[in-house]
């Protein structure tokens, strides 16, 4: 009887240990990921941060200001399989990134007050998991494509300065299949610096003399005297490069798509010191200096060059070529002239005023 009962136990012990033994042996056949395709180790690329760049004051919030590509391709893969599981492509930062955006996701201040940086590929921003795969007893390979882009947008108020590319953050593309496992597929590095340049040019104050006419010579309301040519001065003018440049990282190299890149414009507008009279044919009141009485039912009526009315209130493109020569000078053209407003004209001092504002983009 004893020995029967010796038998019987060690039979139990055979059949808990064989399944246990399975058990043990099943994570060691668990998937992992290796490089492929002749490569030990990962990738790098690099992209550009150059130029110099003018944003105006007037270039709205949320505009991209710089922009770089990343599309060439790379050798090497990245094989992951060999058990059930998964494998998870994930975009991330090495390191802190720096201070988020408040409203704007995945977009991190930079040391240029105003400009924000934001990394993102295929309209993913980082860091988020770019492709997740289920895994079997094969095999799953995947050629490394460090598809990527980096942009600098206007947040606020941007103040001068250089902008170091060893400042911003750093993204990477890490494989990882289990707790603790990694591989990390490809890192992106920016190289040179961007300059950014804020300013505005100097207007100077200008008299127009409109000269003086018999009041014979308005033959009726829309009358006019001859146009007097005037120009608004703009000097002390900063450079002007453009307030956007684009760059893109292919196989053939890095270009500049110019077409992507946004030019510098100052628009204008004019704002009369008495009332508009004639809002169609802009035309203003004349001032009434103390102790004298204007001439009555004339205006000043101001124009582009070509005669059409400029359009009081209201910002107008100005047509300048800026360039990026420092201490740049430029003139808008316009004419004025008196203005027949009413059936009866009566003489007397005829003169008046009026504020032009830039807007710079």
């Amino acid at each position: 009887m004893s020995c029967l009962v010796m038998t019987m136990k060690r039979c139990s012990v055979l059949r808990l240990l064989l399944p246990l033994a399975l058990c043990w042996v099943g994570p060691a056949l668990a998937q992992t990921c290796t490089y492929d395709g002749g490569i030990t180790g990962p990738q790098r690329v690099t992209m550009p941060l150059q130029g110099t760049i003018t944003v105006g004051a007037d270039v709205p919030v949320g505009s991209v200001i710089y922009y770089s590509g990343h599309s060439a391709t790379i050798p090497g893969a990245v094989v992951c399989g060999g058990g059930t599981g998964r494998s998870d492509w994930q975009l991330e930062y090495i390191g802190d990134p720096g201070v988020p955006v408040p409203g704007r996701a995945g977009f991190y201040a930079t040391r240029i007050p105003g400009v924000a940086i934001r990394w993102w590929r295929a309209s993913k921003t980082v860091p988020d998991v770019i492709v997740s795969d289920s895994l079997g007893a094969g095999y799953l390979r995947r050629d490394i494509l460090p598809t990527l882009t980096f942009e600098l947008i206007k947040t606020g108020p941007i103040s001068p300065g250089t902008l170091l590319a060893s400042s911003l953050p750093t993204p990477r593309m890490v494989v990882r299949w289990g707790p603790g496992m990694e591989l990390e597929a490809y890192e992106a590095n920016v190289q040179g610096q961007l300059n950014v340049v804020i300013g505005t040019c100097n207007v100077r104050d200008a008299t127009v003399p409109l000269g003086s006419h018999p009041a014979r010579l308005l033959t009726g309301p829309g009358s006019a005297t001859p146009w007097v040519d005037f120009s608004v001065a703009l000097e002390q003018c900063p450079v002007f490069p453009g307030w956007r440049r684009s760059f893109h990282t292919s196989n053939s190299g890095t270009a500049e798509r110019l077409s992507e890149g946004r030019a510098n414009a100052i628009g204008f507008r004019i704002d009369p010191q008495t009332a508009i009279l004639d809002a169609a044919q802009s035309v203003m009141a004349l001032q009434r200096a103390p102790g004298t009485v204007p001439a009555q039912g004339v205006g000043i009526q101001v124009a582009l060059p070509n005669d059409t009315p400029v359009g009081y209130g209201v910002f107008r493109a100005s047509g300048l070529v800026l360039s990026d020569t420092p201490n740049g000078r430029y003139t808008i053209p316009l004419r004025a002239r008196y203005y027949q407003t009413e059936e009866r004209v009566r003489g007397g001092p005829a003169n008046g005023a009026m504020v032009v504002t830039l807007r710079y983009e």
